[in-house]
């Protein structure tokens, strides 16, 4: 008699999709006691005719003789009231002894005709775990393996009646391995995605200080041309309170009268402009008007002076 391992309820790939009728546990064993891989159609997950072959070279150089492999769709374990049932069905009329593996849909169970029966339940749990992400050959691989490495062989094989069973508690649920595994890709994307995007972070923070410094300098830059133009409208308004009592005169030149005129609105101009919101423009337009009133008042005083001069000169005889 065998040792009963509960089943590994574990989800290896899919759920599987209805299968045809249930397969008597008979006929199960009788293909078993021919050849150490059976297949039923509709399986799935399921191995393909490599696979199969791959698994049997596997089993005749590790474990020759002690390892059988039944994969059959989850109706069928349905039918034999759940996948340990069907497991010990087929086990009770398998004449081999050693390692019983079933696969139904999304469950695998585990048979030995040897105690203690830890260091199977280990072996195969970790080599399903271990290739989560892989197919259902690679992790059958994996674990007959490591089974391999554990079975006692015929020496270590129960007499009747002489069984071991682990409690179902004991085995992990292997939905948490599975989402393990999916938060170590998510967290592997993102550190990829982080690296990706780490460059683009770094180039926009940096044209971002490019501007801010920019704006700065540009700042700085203006005050210090509008400080030098409030000192150039400064020395443009005593110009025209020197010029103030020449232009006041009854007599004086009408045309140096205009041109201090319009000197002294163009220096409201500037005024105003200096008064503005600090900009180019601003600084454009206040240099322009000290410009043409810095002009009209060399012309004011151009005008009057000749006046002046004409007025004092000796009269011709």
């Amino acid at each position: 008699m065998r040792v009963a391992l509960a089943t590994l309820a574990a989800l290896l790939l899919l759920p599987a999709a209805t299968g045809r009728a249930a397969t008597p546990g008979g006929g199960i064993a009788a293909a078993l006691e021919k050849d150490p891989i059976y297949v039923e159609g509709g399986s799935e997950p399921t191995l393909t005719a490599a696979e199969q072959g791959r698994l049997r070279i596997q089993i005749a150089r590790q474990d020759i003789g002690r390892v059988k492999v039944a994969v059959v769709p989850a109706a069928t374990a349905d039918a034999a009231g759940g996948l340990a049932q069907l497991a010990q069905a087929v086990d009770r009329d398998l004449e081999a002894k050693g390692n019983l593996i079933v696969v139904a849909g999304p469950g695998i169970h585990l048979i030995t005709s040897y105690a203690p029966v830890e260091p199977a339940t280990d072996a195969l749990r970790k080599g399903v775990q271990d290739n989560n992400d892989s197919s259902l050959a690679d992790r059958l691989s994996a674990g007959i393996a490591g089974i391999a490495k554990v079975d006692p062989g015929a020496s270590g094989d129960l007499g009747a009646g002489g069984t071991r069973s682990a409690p179902p508690d004991a085995l992990p649920d292997l939905n948490e391995a599975t989402d393990s595994v999916v938060d170590t890709i998510k967290l592997v994307l993102l550190v990829i995605a982080a690296a990706v995007a780490l460059p683009f972070v770094i180039g926009a923070g940096w044209i971002v200080l490019r501007i801010r410094r920019r704006r700065r300098d540009e700042a700085e830059v203006l005050a210090e041309e509008r400080d030098a133009f409030r000192a150039e409208v400064v020395a443009l308004g005593d110009q025209i309170r020197e010029l103030d009592l020449d232009v006041s005169m009854p007599d004086a030149d009408p045309e140096g009268r205009a041109e201090y005129e319009r000197a002294l609105a163009v220096y409201d101009d500037a005024n105003a402009a200096l008064t503005m919101r600090r900009s180019p423009a601003s600084l454009q337009r206040a240099r322009a008007a000290i410009q043409e009133g810095n002009q009209r008042m060399a012309n004011a005083k151009r005008l009057l002076e000749a006046q002046l001069a004409a007025r004092d000169a000796p009269a011709a005889d």
